[in-house]
């Protein structure tokens, strides 16, 4: 065996795509570029008390999903993190990952009242509408590219294969971005007229909705499957008045407002001037969600938190509030499970859970969950 790898046989994928294995003397290992079922020659990188880190060297025994990335910048870029692994085996073992964590943290309904429906999935290449490019000197010549995987190295980049052609275009032309370049970097997202770089606030029509769009505010980056996430959202509200909570520019007010009472809670003051300037029947609270005493009487109450979750304080709050329907939307499945489980314990159950694949060749994910009071 070559001086300072291991072999490790890897048991499943993981969270964070990295595969799951152990070394001989029995202490977990989370290897990078490894896949459920393989056997592998790996270097660790990282060690810690209870666990190591280690990237893929040589594959002894590949998995049958394992496939060749169409990306020439694969494991070089820092973006993708799973384009070595088959597009339906991506969605199974996303779908099987958020199940598990779900069963993990028990936030399941034991007597078989939660429904994992059939995942959502779209385009696999050419999808991301949003993007924070880098431009450099490589050489003689001012280039366009990403960070490096797991460094801040500046890697030059001709053609990336999940961006969305007009934004892939720009990588070709660094020129156009140096004006809009702040130490380095240039933010872009794709709107109505086309591809936004800088301070200014755009237009994107969803569902027939025209939307503001800006850099500075957050907006989901896959355009195509947005539609269906939306209606999936509107389609699981009970009753007649509405909480929108971390509502951001209004995405789902949007669609809620003409229907509904509707009330939203956005603490950031980029985000509530772009939702004021669309918004016509929606009543704001202009400050973070656990700081906001939740009034009574909303029917549903959507939640669309950042990756690290509901403040600890929340769950409560909406228990109190007595809102008979919670529609979770989450972009990390560990911090929604923990949530979940916190929800159950006052009361709610757990009805439908939906995988959204908005990332597909990465391991991110989006899911929505509905959750019922007693």
């Amino acid at each position: 065996m070559p001086k300072g790898l291991t072999e490790i046989r890897i048991e499943s994928l993981v969270q964070k795509g990295e595969g799951l294995g152990h070394t001989q003397d029995g202490k977990v290992v989370f290897v990078s570029g490894a896949l459920g079922g393989e056997t592998v020659l790996a270097r660790i990188t990282e060690q810690k008390r209870d666990f190591s880190r280690a990237v893929v060297e040589q594959i002894l025994k590949p998995s049958p999903d394992r496939v060749v990335p169409v990306c020439p910048y694969y494991g070089i870029c820092g973006g993708c993190d799973l384009m070595h692994l088959s597009a339906p085996a991506q969605i199974r073992e996303k779908q099987r990952i958020v199940t598990d964590t779900l069963l993990r943290f028990r936030a399941i309904d034991p007597d078989g009242g939660t429904v994992i429906e059939p995942p959502a999935t779209g385009a696999e290449l050419g999808y991301r509408t949003r993007v924070r490019l880098r431009i450099a000197k490589a050489g003689d010549n001012l280039r366009a590219g990403f960070s490096g995987r797991s460094s801040n190295d500046f890697v030059p980049v001709e053609h990336c294969p999940v961006l969305d052609p007009q934004l892939d275009a720009l990588l070709r032309q660094p020129e156009s971005l140096l004006p809009f370049a702040r130490d380095g970097q240039v933010p872009v997202c794709l709107g109505d007229e086309g591809p936004l770089l800088g301070d200014g606030t755009g237009h994107v029509t969803i569902l027939g909705r025209r939307l503001p769009l800006s850099n500075g505010s957050f907006f989901q980056s896959n355009l195509s499957l947005l539609p269906e996430m939306i209606e999936y959202v509107v389609s699981n509200i009970t009753g007649v008045k509405v909480m929108d909570l971390y509502s951001g520019i209004g995405v789902f007010s949007a669609f809620v407002e003409d229907r509904f009472e509707t009330l939203a809670v956005e603490r950031d003051r980029r985000c509530l001037s772009l939702a004021r300037s669309h918004l016509k029947r929606t009543r704001f609270f202009t400050d973070s969600v656990e700081d906001f005493s939740l009034p009574s009487g909303y029917d549903t109450v959507i939640v669309d938190p950042p990756r690290v979750g509901l403040d600890p304080k929340v769950p409560a709050m909406l228990a109190r509030s007595g809102a008979r329907k919670i529609i979770y939307v989450s972009c990390d499945s560990v911090t929604m499970a923990r949530d979940v489980s916190r929800l159950r314990s006052l009361g709610y159950r757990l009805g439908k859970v939906r995988l959204f694949d908005f990332y597909p060749q990465t391991h991110h994910v989006e899911c929505v969950l509905s959750m019922s009071g007693k």
